[in-house]
């Protein structure tokens, strides 16, 4: 029964799509749900289903009331954070037949049975939730590695956040969260350091000049690379060479 957006104060629902496809507006996103999906909307979110009769699609809709999940607001199920939308793949055939028992047993009035039926779902639903944001999570860290591996290899080029990014596939705004949730600087930041302690080492290991090192390491202007040594550790490169091989 397609309504326009419109939401329920007191009421957490969970949708299962199990035929057809369509779209759900959810907040302020447009979702795709196909087969499989789980919908989960927390009270008071406002939502629509919309584009979802021309291509058959059907669910299963289970209203919760007067629940209390711990970290969570009366009546949420999921994190502020999270996605509404959860693709079940393996879960799928669990959650369908914990529905179907669910409907079967409401409306053969067997409200208690229904009730731990209802029950097993949420708990099923926040264990997908946690499952599907840890994941998340290890991809997030997979992508920050990513990045910090880009940056050792190009930290000698004329680099810029921007290009990194578009060499990643992602946003520059994403490429800096990642970088600096990952390592606790921003890329540009450990682009500084690579460079400041790659010259490091040589002007410990070898008698290149400072403009060979600079060059070496990034930097086509002499002085500004040796503007930024003194910045970063307190000393010119050359006192930084007399001290460290004398």
């Amino acid at each position: 029964m397609p309504r326009d957006l419109h939401a329920h104060p007191g009421l957490a629902e969970l949708l299962l799509v199990y035929r057809g496809n369509g779209i759900y507006r959810v907040g302020g996103g447009r979702y795709v749900a196909g087969e499989g999906t789980l919908v989960v909307l927390n009270a008071g979110i406002v939502h629509e289903e919309i584009g979802g009769c021309a291509e058959g699609m059907a669910s299963y809709c289970l209203g919760v009331s007067s629940l209390e999940l711990a970290r969570r607001p009366p009546n949420c199920i999921l994190p502020e954070d999270a996605m509404p939308l959860l693709q079940l793949h393996d879960d799928y055939e669990e959650m369908l037949d914990l529905f179907r028992m669910t409907v079967r047993e409401g409306y053969a009035g067997r409200v208690e049975t229904a009730e731990m039926l209802a029950r097993a779902i949420i708990v099923r639903t926040c264990e997908i939730l946690s499952t599907q944001r840890e994941k998340a999570e290890t991809r997030e860290s997979a992508l920050g590695r990513e990045i910090r591996r880009y940056l050792d290899r190009n930290y000698t080029e004329d680099l810029h956040l921007a290009d990194v990014a578009a060499a990643l596939h992602m946003s520059v705004s994403h490429a800096s969260h990642l970088f600096r949730k990952e390592n606790g600087l921003s890329p540009m930041q450990y682009v500084a350091l690579r460079r400041i302690g790659e010259a490091q080492n040589l002007l410990i290991s070898t008698k290149m000049s400072m403009t060979d090192i600079a060059a070496q390491v990034g930097y086509n202007n002499s002085n500004y690379f040796q503007n930024v040594f003194r910045h970063a550790l307190g000393m010119t490169p050359r006192e930084y060479r007399r001290r460290w091989t004398t």
